[in-house]
């Protein structure tokens, strides 16, 4: 549902990328136990359980 929901976000504004860590030790290592993970780049958003509403203020905020 949440994938649904990022989706409608505008790609002008934000940019996903969805990667799969189980190709990745180093990324396996530092995110196993925090899936799913919304970042930044830089910055974690959001992490185990994520939800819209944080998701939205925090582009509202950031990206503008």
């Amino acid at each position: 549902m949440i994938r649904l929901a990022l989706s409608e976000l505008r790609d002008d504004v934000v940019k996903l990328t969805e990667v799969n860590i189980d190709s990745d030790d180093e990324l396996q290592e530092e995110y196993m136990v925090r899936i799913p993970v919304l970042s930044d780049g830089s910055n974690v958003i959001q992490e185990g359980v994520l939800d819209f509403v944080t998701i939205y203020d925090y582009v509202k905020d950031n990206y503008k």
